[in-house]
C-alpha cells in the first residue's frame, strides 16, 4: 500500500511542475487528502493485524470483513488522487477529445492495414507455389507439342492445344500480378499518352480476336500530370480496354468513349462503350477475384482477375474506381478517381 501510494505521489510531482499556478494548488489538496486518508486507513489496519497476531487469536469472519472494508476504504482514499493524475497525464499527451478521436481513428487504420498486409503475404505466398506448380507442367507440355509438329500432328488440333496452353499461361500470369503485385515507382506522367498507348497495346494483345473498326475517342488533357506508375497505370486501362473490345465483338455499333479531366486535386477518368454492359448478377461483384462476365467458349475466357488487378492499382494508388451502366452509350461504365500527386511525395516536396 505504501509502495502504491509512494508511486502516485512521484507521479504527481512529474505532472505538478508542468501545471498552472491554480492547477498546483488544486493538485497540492488532492495529494493531501488522499495521503492522509491512505496513511490513517492502512496504519488503522496494521495497527489490528499487530494485535491479532500478539494475541494469538485466530482470525474470525468479523475481522476478515472489518479487514476487507478497510481495505476498501484505502483504496478509495486514492481515487481521488487517481483521476486527477489520470486526467492531467491524458491532457498533457493529448490536448483535446478531438486529438484523442483522431488518433483511435489512426491505431484502428493502422490495424487494419496490417492485418491487410499480412493477408497479401499470405495470398502472395500462395499464388507463387501455384504459380510454380502449374508452369514445370506447361513447359513440358510444349516440349512435346514441338515434337508432334516434327512427327506431322494435325495442325489445327495443336493449334487448339497451343492456345490452351497460352490461356493458362495468362492465367498464372495474372494470378501473379494479382498475388504479388510490384512495388510501385511512381513518376509524372501524361495520362492522354498513356491511354493512347494502352488503346493500341489491348488492340494488339487481341489480335485477330479484335474487332475491327470501332470508333475509339479520347478526350484527356496534355496537363497536369499525374504522378503515378505508368506501367501499372497501362496495365489497368489495357485491362479496361480489352474487355471492352472483347463486348463489342457482336455489336453493330462498337464505340468506345473514354473522359478525362482535373478536379481539385484529383484526375477524373471515365470509360464507356456501346457494349451489352455488365450483367446484373455480377455487376456488384466485377471487381472481386475470379468473377468475370466473359463466355466460356469465347476467343479470350476471362480468367477473373483482370478487373481485380486494375482495382488493387488504383487504390494502391489512393483512389478508387467504379463500375455502373453507360447512360449515353448503353454499355459498360467505369469511373476512376486517381490523385494528381501521391502524398509520400508531396510530404517529401514540402520538406525540401
Amino acid at each position: 500500500l505504501y509502495l502504491v501510494l509512494a508511486s502516485l505521489f512521484i507521479l504527481a510531482y512529474v505532472v505538478r511542475d508542468q501545471q498552472p499556478a491554480a492547477e498546483r494548488r488544486l493538485l497540492d489538496r488532492s495529494m493531501l487528502y488522499s495521503a492522509i486518508a491512505a496513511l490513517l486507513s492502512a496504519g488503522f489496519l496494521f495497527g489490528v493485524l499487530a494485535l491479532m497476531q500478539h494475541s494469538g487469536e485466530p482470525v474470525t469472519v468479523e475481522y476478515g470483513l472489518s479487514t476487507f472494508f478497510l481495505l476498501a476504504m484505502a483504496a478509495l482514499a486514492f481515487e481521488p488522487l487517481r483521476q486527477r493524475l489520470q486526467e492531467r497525464i491524458g491532457r498533457t499527451l493529448i490536448p483535446s477529445r478531438a486529438g484523442a478521436v483522431d488518433l483511435a481513428r489512426e491505431l484502428v487504420q493502422q490495424e487494419r492495414r496490417a492485418d491487410h498486409a499480412e493477408r497479401l503475404a499470405e495470398i502472395g505466398a500462395l499464388t507463387s507455389a501455384v504459380a510454380h506448380e502449374v508452369r514445370n507442367p506447361l513447359g513440358v507440355l510444349q516440349i512435346h507439342l514441338s515434337r508432334l509438329a516434327r512427327q506431322g500432328a494435325d495442325p489445327e488440333t495443336l493449334a487448339q492445344m497451343r492456345e490452351q496452353i497460352r490461356r493458362a499461361e495468362r492465367f498464372v500470369e495474372d494470378l501473379l500480378r494479382y498475388g504479388r503485385p510490384a512495388a510501385l515507382e511512381l513518376r509524372e506522367v501524361r495520362l492522354d499518352a498513356t491511354i493512347a498507348l494502352a488503346w493500341s497495346t489491348a488492340r494488339q494483345g487481341l489480335g485477330q480476336a479484335a474487332p475491327d473498326p470501332v470508333d475509339f475517342e479520347c478526350d484527356a488533357p496534355e496537363q497536369p500530370c499525374i504522378e503515378a506508375d505508368q506501367a501499372q497505370l497501362l496495365q489497368t486501362f489495357v485491362v479496361l480496354f480489352e474487355n471492352a473490345l472483347l463486348a463489342l465483338r457482336e455489336c453493330e455499333v462498337r464505340r468506345v468513349r473514354v473522359h478525362a479531366g482535373a478536379r481539385g486535386e484529383h484526375m477524373e477518368i471515365r470509360v464507356e462503350d456501346s457494349g451489352p454492359g455488365i450483367p446484373e448478377p455480377i455487376r456488384g461483384r466485377i471487381f472481386e477475384p475470379f468473377v468475370t462476365g466473359r463466355k466460356r467458349e469465347g476467343p479470350r475466357p476471362g480468367t477473373g482477375l483482370g478487373l481485380a488487378i486494375a482495382r488493387r492499382i488504383v487504390e494502391r494508388h489512393g483512389g478508387e474506381i467504379r463500375a455502373s451502366r453507360s447512360e449515353t452509350l448503353g454499355g459498360a461504365r467505369f469511373d476512376l478517381v486517381l490523385p494528381l500527386r501521391q502524398q509520400i511525395l508531396a510530404a517529401a516536396a514540402g520538406a525540401a
